[in-house]
């Protein structure tokens, strides 16, 4: 034990000299000419500009997709809305040849025969058109001049 509190001993006065031989050294300081703070501006306006062009590309980047989602939804819309008048195309279409059935001669002269008891005439007479004459306001008129 005592050889080696001896060697401790003798060990930790040379770690306390390495300690203090190897503080660190300080930053040389000097008078910053024009062309490095020159350089400095630079960089700066460099990294400003850059900052700057990745903002704009960015907020660009979000517009053109919030356009784009935009342009889905009523596209959505459009199509439904497209569907929808197609349907009523078609139904209307054969609402009218439904109504085109239903107002054919044929059938209304069916119909008078069977579910009214009418029968056809064996000859029809027109009667000649007649001049009815004054009417009776016109009359009036007359006689109260």
């Amino acid at each position: 034990m005592a050889i080696a509190r001896s060697a401790r001993a003798v060990s930790a006065p040379s770690t306390a000299r390495a300690r203090t031989a190897r503080k660190p050294e300080r930053a040389r300081l000097g008078v910053v000419g024009p062309a490095a703070l020159q350089r400095r501006r630079m960089r700066r306006r460099a990294r400003a500009m850059l900052a700057g062009a990745v903002v704009i590309v960015a907020g660009t980047l979000v517009l053109v997709a919030g356009g784009q989602a935009l342009v889905a939804a009523h596209q959505v819309s459009l199509d439904a809305t497209e569907q929808a008048l197609a349907q009523g195309v078609a139904r209307n279409q054969n609402l009218q040849l439904t109504r085109a059935n239903l107002a054919s001669p044929a059938r209304v002269l069916e119909i008078a025969e069977q579910r009214f008891g009418m029968i056809v005439p064996r000859s029809i007479t027109y009667l000649a058109p007649v001049n009815p004459g004054e009417t009776v306001i016109a009359a009036a008129r007359k006689s109260s001049r």
